[in-house]
């Protein structure tokens, strides 16, 4: 009799620790998660994930500002002993940029430069016909064009190639209809002076003039 009772019990036992065990995997509940329906704005990809897009609008308007031109370079040549025959000079020192800013104006627009007559600065204010370096011509070599911004998006303007300058409006940097917005600079690298043979020694000075217009010149 009492080996009955202990056979039931380890039985029991043995059919206790089973309901436990099995119990624990099998009756974890996982829910599967909905899948949201394609809709507007919503995409269903192949690999089940979706998106959603965000429109974004900006509106930039006309500026009532005009092209302006803000820099120009400084020239400078060194101190020579005269020679006999002519003489070509090459600028000692060239110092800033021409720069010219435009706030988004489509229309284009021109630089031309013009340059006075080289004077003798001791007879500036004491003679009413003062010295002058006679036949003397300033050449600009073709400037290398490009944005302050890298990141600007609008055609680079096209800077004239080698330019000897006189007292009327030579054309030096160029942008048409659409170019040219935003703020460019132009690096000017070889500049020069011929000075005619028979010149008289003394120290003599002008001023090159650069004009900026609105609208580009007719081609």
């Amino acid at each position: 009799m009492q080996k009955t009772s202990k056979q039931l019990l380890v039985l029991a036992a043995i059919l206790s620790l089973g309901t436990i065990m099995s119990t624990m995997p099998v009756n974890a509940a996982v829910s599967k998660p909905s899948v949201e329906k394609p809709g507007a704005g919503n995409t269903l990809g192949d690999n089940g994930t979706s998106n959603q897009k965000t429109d974004v609008e900006v509106s930039l308007e006309k500026s009532e500002g005009r092209i302006k031109l803000t820099e120009a370079p400084k020239i400078g040549f060194k101190s020579i002993k005269m020679n006999a025959g002519t003489m070509r000079l090459t600028a000692d020192s060239i110092a800033g940029k021409l720069r010219i800013l435009n706030p988004g104006l489509e229309d284009g627009y021109m630089v031309s430069a013009s340059v006075a007559k080289f004077i003798d600065k001791k007879s500036i204010g004491v003679s009413e016909a003062p010295e002058r370096l006679k036949g003397a011509a300033i050449t600009i070599q073709a400037g290398q064009v490009a944005a302050e911004d890298a990141a600007n998006q609008s055609k680079v303007p096209t800077a004239s190639d080698t330019v000897t300058l006189n007292r009327n409006n030579t054309p030096m940097l160029m942008a048409k209809k659409g170019e040219g917005l935003g703020i460019f600079k132009v690096t000017y690298n070889n500049i020069s002076l011929d000075i005619p043979d028979g010149s008289k020694p003394g120290t003599y000075a002008t001023a090159i003039t650069w004009t900026l217009s609105d609208t580009p010149k007719a081609e």
